[in-house]
């Protein structure tokens, strides 16, 4: 029996990146030993950031991160479109705010059924 073959997998991660940001430091005068743990800390921070993203994206737990990015997307195009319409005038607002409620609705019903569907099959 192979090492791989010891693995249960739990659950799938889904969205979970691991994205660092640089640090920039301009003209600095100190030792070596300040630098280094500058530039240690910066990354330490980060990756606690990072590790948080990636739990809060586990299909386990229904991908909260998932479900909150469709709230945010539907609750943004629900003021935007219609403030988008308005420029063109109030016939254009309200087929806005009517595309607006349509993508909020969608995104709440398809973003709760995706994360119960995750969590089902995690079970499963």
């Amino acid at each position: 029996m192979s090492r791989m073959e010891n693995f249960i997998i739990i659950s799938n991660i889904e969205d979970g990146k691991l994205e660092f940001n640089g640090i920039g430091l301009k003209n600095v005068v100190d030792t070596n030993q300040w630098l280094m743990n500058r530039i240690v800390n910066h990354y330490k921070d980060n990756l606690s950031y990072q590790l948080l993203n990636v739990l809060g994206s586990l299909d386990l737990i229904g991908n909260p991160i998932g479900l909150i990015n469709n709230l945010g997307m539907g609750v943004k195009d629900i003021i935007v479109k219609p403030i988008e319409g308005f420029v063109d005038g109030p016939l254009e607002m309200g087929k806005g705010f009517i595309e607006g409620t349509n993508s909020l609705v969608t995104n709440t019903v398809g973003g709760t059924f995706s994360s119960i569907n995750k969590i089902s099959k995690s079970m499963a």
